[in-house]
């Protein structure tokens, strides 16, 4: 007993690093954000957002989906993995990299496409490559590596975006600070690495691809489908309204998933290992989950409340007022993020309830539901605000229904869950008008 304890508390003590190191990089992020975005704007912003959109994509398949073999596999099979996953990922980064060329030379581009070219496929290969070597960090517990790992990337991409916004290398400098954040990371990273990097023997590779086919077959192309959902709305704001809207949605979305990041997803982590946990014993484990739903909405609606309330403000005097639209763009997507906030609380439910077809089924319908709200708002309305509040709104009803879902597979009441949903969003709308028009108004006429 007194052994297992003692695993248990290691194991806490080892979430609880790697935590302090995302706390901490998340909270130089939110220190360095308002001078870069003030040096930079919007537009430059929203390339890079646009980039980083299309590297995410990239490296979602760009191992072969073959990293997480290195989990699962012992030491003698990972010896000619890892070189091949390095491998695959250096070669596809370099090749996916002329393709971002190609479309930026089709559109006319004033962009210097030598340069981007190298700055594409460093990034994208580094980008993986910390990931790689993050999986390889975790498997061998470096958990004091992991801690500094973010860290190390907000502290180096934060100064040297500042430096360079400084001294006036504006058009690429915040692209060359991501870079340069990333290089860092990695050299720190691969020292603690003592396999062989690459390999270009074809033979090696026929042999690791087909030992480990059932990751080619299934896990490279459900890693893709999962990238697309994720960025397909970077993809369509840039499509249908430009960089400078991307601009400000990125920096939106980096405020609005801060609640996320900081607590949700730590939340989600204990709930996931708890309800796992619970099966495995053959306990139910409904009511666990719909008090887990209630406690999350009660948490979420406090810092959305403030975002709705009074997020224009707020951006306003955080960014500058180049930012103001960005503001209006919070308030309009707060109440989604809001429900982002409680579907990370509940993370690994489905799979737990061996439902990952619901989920795969959600997350087509939320990428339809995405561009059938972007053509509405361009075509019918011709506003992009009108455009992501109804790419918003599909979102929230497609959450909704996905849950309740999960709920009565539970053997809970939807019809509970449903009443106990619109309880707070009302809540939350009312509260957020109120604090507006009553305390924050109040407020203002104040200082004017």
């Amino acid at each position: 007993m007194y052994k297992r304890k003692l695993k248990v508390s290691k194991n806490h003590k080892n979430v609880m690093k790697i935590s302090t190191g995302v706390i901490i990089g998340q909270l130089i992020s939110i220190i360095t954000l308002p001078i870069i975005a003030r040096l930079y704007g919007p537009e430059i912003i929203g390339i890079w957002a646009f980039l980083f959109a299309l590297t995410r994509i990239i490296n979602s398949f760009s191992d072969l989906g073959l990293t997480h073999t290195l989990m699962v596999q012992d030491g003698n099979e990972i010896k000619n993995t890892f070189p091949v996953i390095n491998t695959s990922n250096f070669l596809l980064s370099f090749i996916a990299s002329l393709f971002i060329i190609l479309y930026y030379y089709l559109i006319n581009s004033e962009m210097n496409l030598l340069y981007l070219f190298l700055i594409m496929s460093i990034f994208i290969f580094t980008n993986k490559q910390i990931q790689i070597n993050y999986t390889w960090l975790n498997r061998t517990e470096h958990y004091g590596a992991l801690l500094m790992n973010p860290i190390i990337h907000s502290l180096a991409y934060g100064i040297l975006a500042i430096v360079f916004g400084l001294i006036g290398f504006i058009s690429y400098g915040y692209f060359v600070a991501h870079l340069m954040g990333q290089v860092i990371t990695l050299i720190f990273m691969i020292r603690y690495i003592p396999l062989r990097k690459f390999t270009f023997r074809i033979s090696e590779f026929k042999a690791v691809i087909y030992s480990n086919s059932r990751f080619v077959k299934y896990q490279m192309p459900a890693n893709v489908i999962s990238s697309f959902k994720n960025e397909i709305p970077t993809i369509i704001i840039n499509i249908f309204w430009g960089p400078v809207v991307l601009g400000y949605y990125s920096i939106v979305v980096k405020i609005l998933k801060m609640p996320s990041t900081l607590l949700a997803n730590s939340i989600g982590k204990v709930f996931f290992q708890t309800i796992s946990k619970m099966k495995r014993s053959g306990q139910l484990f409904g009511e666990y989950v719909t008090r887990n739903i209630t406690f999350a909405y009660r948490v979420g609606i406090i810092p959305i409340v403030i975002l709705i309330a009074s997020g224009d403000i707020i951006v306003s005097i955080f960014l500058g007022s180049e930012w103001t639209e960005a503001g209006i763009m919070l308030q309009l997507l707060a109440l989604q993020f809001f429900f982002m906030f409680i579907i990370n609380t509940i993370q690994g439910l489905s799979t737990v309830l061996d439902k990952q077809n619901l989920a795969m089924i959600s997350s087509t319908m939320q990428v339809l539901g995405y561009i059938v709200g972007a053509l509405l708002g361009e075509y019918l309305f011709g506003s992009y605000l009108v455009g992501l509040g109804l790419m918003g709104l599909i979102y929230i009803i497609i959450h909704i229904w996905y849950v309740s879902l999960l709920i009565k597979h539970l053997g809970m009441s939807t019809l509970k869950y449903y009443l106990t949903t619109g309880k707070y969003i009302l809540a939350t709308l009312i509260i957020s008008v109120f604090i507006r028009f009553v305390v924050v108004n109040n407020i203002i006429n104040l200082f004017i």
